[in-house]
């Protein structure tokens, strides 16, 4: 089981209370546009603290290699379940420190930079 954040750059026109949130996080998958380097340098920073997914699970991501989760400038990062607590106030403040917007959709808080 897992938790999902999500960290955009602010000039995405995502907000997460309009009706079509959904349909526009769907549309950034449809254009699979290259990686921003501004949430490169981000998932670079995550990683500093937290390895990469790998062969053996030790660490806190779901999902992974993080930077196949980038999509041009957002992120849907999956986070397991048991450390979801700590991943999130870290994920929030790397992304804060890299000027992004976050949202935790369990929640569904909003975070700007």
């Amino acid at each position: 089981m897992s938790a999902n954040f999500y960290a955009w750059l602010p000039s995405l026109p995502l907000d997460p209370a309009a009706k079509s949130f959904g349909d526009d996080v769907e549309a950034l998958y449809a254009k699979a546009e290259a990686p921003h380097p501004k949430l490169l340098e981000f998932v670079g920073a995550l990683l500093e603290r937290h390895p990469d997914l790998d062969g053996s699970n030790n660490t806190c991501w779901a999902a992974g290699p993080l930077r196949d989760e980038i999509l041009g400038g957002f992120i849907n990062v999956a986070v397991a379940w048991r450390q979801a607590d700590e991943a999130w106030a870290f994920f929030r403040q790397t992304a804060h420190a890299h000027g992004l917007v976050c949202y935790d959709p369990q929640m569904g808080r909003l975070y700007p930079p």
